[in-house]
C-alpha cells in the first residue's frame, strides 16, 4: 500500500479502519462457524495489518464459542459475555422462563432472531434500531435490582 500511496496519514488511517472492520466482521462470524481456527488465522491477518496501520490499535479476544442465545442483543453489543447481555440473560432465565407465556415468547425468539440476525445483523442500521430500546430495557432491568455481573446461563 505503501508503494501505491506512500505515507499518507489519511489513506493509513482509512486502511487501518477497514482493517479493524474485518476483524470486527469476522470475529462476530465466527460463532457461527464449523471451521472456527481457518476463520482465526484470516482475523490474526487482519489484525496484524491493522496494527501496521493502527499502532495503538488493540484487537478483541477471538471469538471461538459458539454462537448461542440472545441473538439481537449479542449483535448490538458485540459479544455474548457484556454486562448489557448478562442481565438480558438473567431476564429471560429468572423472569421469562418461570411463565408459559414467558417461555413461549422464548422459544418464538429462538425459532425466529437466529435468521433475522443472520441477514441483518451485521447491518449499522440494524444495531442503531435496536440499541435505544435495549439500552432503556437493561437500565430499567438494572435499576429493578437485576445484576449485570458474569452470568452462567441456566437450564430450564
Amino acid at each position: 500500500m505503501e508503494k501505491q500511496f506512500g505515507d499518507n496519514p489519511g489513506i493509513m488511517l482509512l486502511a487501518a479502519q477497514a482493517w479493524e472492520n474485518g476483524v470486527d466482521k469476522h470475529n462476530y462470524i465466527n460463532g457461527y462457524l464449523e471451521n472456527k481456527e481457518a476463520n482465526k488465522e484470516t482475523i490474526l491477518k487482519y489484525i496484524s495489518k491493522a496494527k501496521k496501520y493502527d499502532k495503538q490499535y488493540s484487537a478483541p479476544e477471538i471469538n471461538m464459542k459458539n454462537a448461542e442465545g440472545c441473538y439481537v442483543a449479542t449483535a448490538v453489543y458485540g459479544s455474548y459475555d457484556c454486562p448489557q447481555v448478562w442481565t438480558l440473560r438473567r431476564f429471560r432465565d429468572y423472569t421469562l422462563a418461570k411463565s408459559c407465556y414467558g417461555r413461549a415468547f422464548i422459544y418464538l425468539y429462538y425459532a425466529v432472531s437466529p435468521t433475522v440476525v443472520k441477514l441483518f445483523g451485521k447491518n449499522s442500521l440494524f444495531k442503531k434500531f435496536w440499541k435505544k430500546p435495549l439500552d432503556y430495557m437493561v437500565k430499567y432491568l438494572n435499576d429493578s435490582g437485576v445484576e449485570s455481573t458474569p452470568y452462567k446461563d441456566r437450564n430450564w
